[in-house]
């Protein structure tokens, strides 16, 4: 088993357990027995349960990244995919949204970095134009919209399609 295919298994078995347990009460032992595999395999990959909490997230969130970078100024097309993954991937996602600590802070920094690392033309000057406020106040609200349908869609059990959803956002934001 390759790097990783084990980190995926770790992973899957740490949402098997948030779906039966509360996050504060999953120990290290839990994982790996439900992951079926040694403590010194774990400890291979991580230090402590909160390292593992936070290589966990990032390993979705590389994924994601990962789909991002085909098209840095994030049209519909590359939104579809990265909506469809979180779609196809929805029971991990469920629960990382509804079980790991502070993950809409989590979500919105990352929402932010990818945003400000964008090849979107003239990011300050479309948003300072298209909310009639100050950089970091339109910044913020361009966030938030992205943020807020994304996290209901999922909260609603991806309910619509990713093309939906897609429309929804290409409607919300303003540039």
């Amino acid at each position: 088993m390759n790097h990783s295919k084990t980190e995926e298994k770790i992973i899957l078995a740490f949402c098997n357990l948030l779906l039966i347990k509360k996050f504060k009460d999953i120990s290290i032992k839990d994982i790996i027995t439900e992951a079926g595999i040694a403590r010194t395999t774990f400890y291979n990959y991580y230090d402590s349960k909160k390292e593992f909490t936070e290589e966990a997230v990032n390993f979705i969130f590389d994924e994601i990244t990962y789909i991002l970078n085909a098209d840095l100024t994030f049209q519909s097309e590359v939104l579809l995919e990265m909506l469809t993954y979180l779609h196809h991937n929805k029971e991990i996602t469920l629960v990382f949204i509804n079980k790991i600590p502070n993950i809409k802070e989590i979500v919105r920094e990352y929402i932010k970095t990818q945003i400000l690392n964008s090849n979107i033309p003239n990011l300050d000057t479309q948003l300072t134009d298209a909310y009639g406020l100050p950089f970091n106040y339109s910044l913020n609200i361009y966030i938030e919209t992205i943020e807020s349908i994304i996290f209901s869609w999922i909260n609603n059990n991806f309910k619509e399609t990713p093309e939906q959803i897609v429309k929804f956002i290409n409607h919300s934001v303003r540039i």
